[in-house]
């Protein structure tokens, strides 16, 4: 084979390799959305924590650690447009996107929604702080309010 074929199927794979890299690549609008993920699926682990469902806390939070990695590699790398982040992503989550780390950052995150959650928890209901019974059943309400069960 002569160095000219050589060079041409060389090119070529690297061709389709750049092809599937790019279809792989996200869009801004898709990273955009992992804000709002992040934010949701860390929501709704506090939720089912609280609720007595610790499997779906697990997966809850792994899936908000991978979709907040994800989001903040687009944030740092601009992949993201204004106008998508306006549109899609919490202002919780944007409110908290400075720290040392990336882990750092998504625990900032994780805290400022267990607080959230917390401080409504006692405005919605002052007598659940009293009674397990009734808290656990605020917690499964919001749950399912939430559609936690839906979040993949």
């Amino acid at each position: 084979m002569s160095h000219n074929a050589l060079l041409a199927i060389f090119m070529l794979a690297l061709s389709l390799l750049s092809t599937v890299a790019a279809a792989e690549e996200k869009n801004s609008l898709e990273y955009a959305k992992l804000g709002r993920t992040t934010w949701s699926a860390f929501e709704c682990s506090i939720l089912s924590l609280n609720s007595g469902k610790s499997d779906e806390r697990k997966r809850l939070f792994n899936i908000g650690m991978n979709s907040g990695k994800s989001f903040l590699y687009a944030i740092k790398n601009n992949k993201i447009k204004k106008s998508d982040i306006d549109q899609n992503v919490p202002v919780g989550v944007l409110a908290n996107l400075d720290g040392p780390s990336d882990d750092f950052i998504l625990g900032v995150i994780w805290k400022s929604i267990g607080t959230h959650i917390y401080d409504n928890n006692a405005n919605d209901c002052p007598l659940c702080w009293n009674n397990e019974k009734l808290n656990k059943i605020w917690y499964e309400n919001a749950y399912t309010n939430k559609n936690c069960a839906l979040i993949k």
